[in-house]
């Protein structure tokens, strides 16, 4: 009988170049603690049905292959560490890389920083190979893959990343990872949502309930027919403004005026800074905000579900992550 249940192993790494998938050596290279079982999916034709080809021995013919590349999503901790894109330091520093990650002297600074026309590449994107091993099952690779995150923060809660990856397809093969052969490092621990402070335009919100960080960027896929499986490598495009979506207290309607800033194009300045258990903060900023049209929810319309989205301020910056050790 089969064991459906399989422990999954997951391993990310960053590739020295495109075009060439990295060699994975579990035992050797650390592994990544993640959180839901992550599934790859086919994006692009995949297997071409030819349902609609009437032949003299009965409808339908015989399926092909068609394009295809991988698709998975991972969720991880939002970890703290004195450099998040050191790949030698940290597990999650080749996914910060792999969506332009611009690092700057301490403190470490990733800027969302439109500089090119609206449809070019952003940043400097490092690429990486992800491998999925299912321990007694099949090994799945992406090779040539970028990441975009989703950050959330929950009050009283752990801060928590979810990644959607997509990249070049390779053919699953049977696994021969055993259990405790992979390896993990130090076992970091979250920022958590307990003691936020918050400042500028934040400051004006009461009872924050939860924070969602999203970054505008989007997956630009490259059909190419001379390719193997009929994709080249994606990249990534500022596509849409950054936004900040948080639930917010809504019982003082003279302290909470989002109507009229949402109505007037009142402008907000919002940081908020997460605080870790052991290793100093991560701020986020956007300098220049504004409040998209409220959503009552909860019981009498006691909250409201807010949106700010980021436009660019003086140095062309639209979202600020500041980690400082």
């Amino acid at each position: 009988m089969p064991d459906n249940a399989k422990a999954v192993v997951v391993h990310v790494k960053s590739q020295s170049a495109l075009g060439t998938a990295a060699t994975i050596t579990p035992g050797t290279d650390e592994a990544l603690r993640v959180f839901a079982r992550p599934v790859p999916s086919i994006i692009g034709e995949g297997v071409i049905e030819r349902a609609d080809g009437i032949s003299a021995v009965g409808p339908g013919l015989r399926p092909v292959a068609g394009s295809k590349q991988w698709e998975t999503t991972i969720t991880t901790e939002l970890y703290a560490f004195s450099d998040p894109a050191d790949v030698t330091t940290s597990p999650l520093g080749p996914l910060w890389n792999s969506c332009g990650v611009m690092t700057e002297a301490d403190p470490i600074t990733w800027k969302l920083s439109r500089t090119a026309a609206r449809g070019t590449a952003i940043g400097t994107l490092v690429p990486f190979t992800l491998q999925i091993d299912e321990i007694g099952g099949n090994r799945y690779v992406l090779y040539d893959a970028h990441a975009i995150p989703v950050m959330m923060v929950e009050a009283g809660g752990r801060s928590m990343i979810t990644w959607t990856v997509r990249g070049l397809y390779v053919a699953p093969v049977a696994s021969t990872l055993t259990a405790g052969t992979e390896t993990y490092g130090a076992d970091p621990m979250p920022f958590t949502g307990i003691g936020l402070t918050a400042a500028d335009g934040a400051a004006d919100f009461t009872a924050i309930q939860r924070v969602e960080y999203r970054t505008g960027l989007a997956f630009v896929d490259r059909p190419d027919v001379t390719a193997t499986h009929g994709f080249a490598a994606p990249f990534l495009d500022w596509a849409e403004s950054p936004t900040v979506a948080f639930t917010a207290d809504a019982a003082d309607e003279t302290a909470l005026d989002v109507w009229n800033d949402a109505f007037s194009g009142n402008a907000y300045a919002w940081t908020l800074t997460l605080n870790h258990p052991t290793d100093g903060t991560m701020a986020t900023s956007i300098p220049v905000g504004y409040l998209r049209v409220p959503t009552p929810s909860g019981d009498t319309f006691s909250t409201y579900d807010l949106e700010i989205y980021g436009t660019p301020d003086g140095s062309d910056n639209s979202m600020i992550h500041t980690w400082n050790d």
